[in-house]
């Protein structure tokens, strides 16, 4: 694939903000006791967390608002949890195996792999591939019934035909277990996070927006991309090529989504919630310790903090 180094002129919009008083009646705050946990939440809204350290797991309900069971030795290792209709597949790196935990809270079918897990890809609950050590890469269905070698992983993303193995290998290179701490894949676009560097698949183009990139939402709405990096607190807002602008955010962003007009944004630094419509004006809110996860259930943010291991629920 030929890439075309493209220049642009962009400017930097640095704007004023508008804090608000936070109510302390907008939160509710529930204590999971689960930190340092891999997580996933699937279309029933449940709520898997487990700490790959103490192997130790909690099924929480983001509706009910309640614990529904607890584990203890749950996998050796686990490096990624997957959202499934029927509950969740768990990929443990130390065990080299999977297995699923229903939406009941029962483990079942546990499926040994033949060889050594390096990390996951995955697209969103409708395909996961495992690559192995030796950059091999195996294709699993979400029953653990269909166990499949590939070579190129062009329907990982809809668009995006890159070969995944080069992107494994750069990131076996980097010395990281989880691509994702590498690299981000949005749409048709390949994110190189440290370095900034945006990479379009379908044209072969590349063009740097800065260092540091944490986060990617693509909003379907105005078809625009939000970019959050953390190296400058600001938001780069992408709609095409040779269009997108700057602005700057009151904190350093690490995390951004959006809930019908609302962008939330998560500082883990600075352990606050963003909250704006339009960039200029902001509701500001306090998070427990380094938040790490936003789930967004109907008027609600809901906000998994890391190293508290707290639920904190945003009225919207």
């Amino acid at each position: 694939m030929r890439k075309h180094k493209v220049i642009f002129k962009t400017v930097t919009v640095v704007l004023l903000f508008t804090f608000s008083i936070v109510f302390a009646n907008r939160t509710e705050k529930y204590f999971v006791g689960s930190k340092y946990s891999v997580s996933a939440v699937n279309r029933h809204d449940k709520l898997l967390l487990i700490d790959p350290i103490s192997s130790e797991g909690v099924l929480f309900d983001l509706k009910t608002k309640k614990i529904e069971k607890t584990f203890k030795y749950v996998g050796l290792y686990v490096i990624h949890v997957e959202p499934t209709d029927d509950g969740f597949i768990v990929v443990d790196k130390g065990d080299n195996s999977l297995f699923i935990i229903t939406n009941s809270g029962f483990i079942k079918k546990k499926l040994k792999i033949d060889g050594s897990i390096l990390t996951v890809l995955s697209n969103s609950g409708s395909k996961l591939f495992l690559v192995l050590e030796d950059l091999e890469i195996l294709y699993v269905d979400e029953k653990l019934e269909t166990l499949e070698k590939v070579s190129i992983v062009s329907e990982f993303s809809p668009i995006l035909q890159i070969p995944i193995l080069q992107i494994v290998k750069d990131g076996k290179k980097n010395n990281s277990n989880n691509i994702s701490e590498i690299f981000l894949i949005v749409e048709n676009y390949l994110v190189y996070k440290k370095s900034g560097l945006i990479l379009d698949a379908a044209t072969g183009n590349t063009f740097t927006l800065a260092p540091y990139i944490s986060d990617v939402l693509y909003d379907v709405e105005n078809k625009s991309y939000y970019f959050t990096c953390s190296s400058n607190s600001a938001v780069y807002i992408l709609e095409t090529f040779e269009n997108f602008r700057v602005v700057k955010v009151p904190y350093r962003p690490s995390l951004i989504r959006k809930v019908r007009e609302l962008f939330c944004i998560v500082s883990s630094e600075s352990d606050k919630l963003l909250l704006t419509k339009d960039f200029v004006t902001y509701q500001i809110y306090d998070t427990g310790v380094f938040p790490k996860d936003i789930f967004i259930i109907q008027n609600q943010c809901i906000v998994y903090c890391f190293e508290s291991g707290e639920l904190i629920y945003f009225q919207l």
